[in-house]
């Protein structure tokens, strides 16, 4: 099971990293409009701010996964609601916005279902 729960983490892992991606992308994006006058400033400030902290949030989840211990899970059911616990209970994750976690709990589920379903 170990094997297991080392390829969920080495998915989950490029999947973060692929949403770290998009949220920059986002960025151009807003830059772009910004430059267009679509937006405002403050828009355009605001909205760079969430997505710098979304940003932020996600790096701090993916050095947490770096830190997982495969051995410790008899399967990947066992693992993923202890693992939203601890990063939800986490002192250095407190500041993460909720949109990080949500759209790391799809992500969660997404490998999942590439691996099991």
């Amino acid at each position: 099971m170990k094997a297991k729960i080392e390829k969920f983490l080495i998915i989950l892992k490029i999947e973060l990293k692929d949403l770290e991606a998009d949220l920059k992308d986002l960025e151009d994006v807003y830059k772009c409009r910004k430059a267009d006058e679509e937006i405002s400033n403050y828009v355009f400030l605001e909205n760079l701010a969430t997505i710098s902290d979304e940003i932020k949030g996600i790096e701090k989840l993916i050095n947490s996964l770096n830190n997982v211990d495969p051995s410790k899970y008899s399967s990947v059911d066992e693992f993923i609601p202890d693992f939203i616990r601890l990063c939800r209970d986490n002192k250095t994750n407190a500041d993460l916005p909720e949109a990080v976690y949500r759209m790391f709990e799809r992500k969660l589920i997404k490998v999942k279902s590439y691996l099991f379903e």
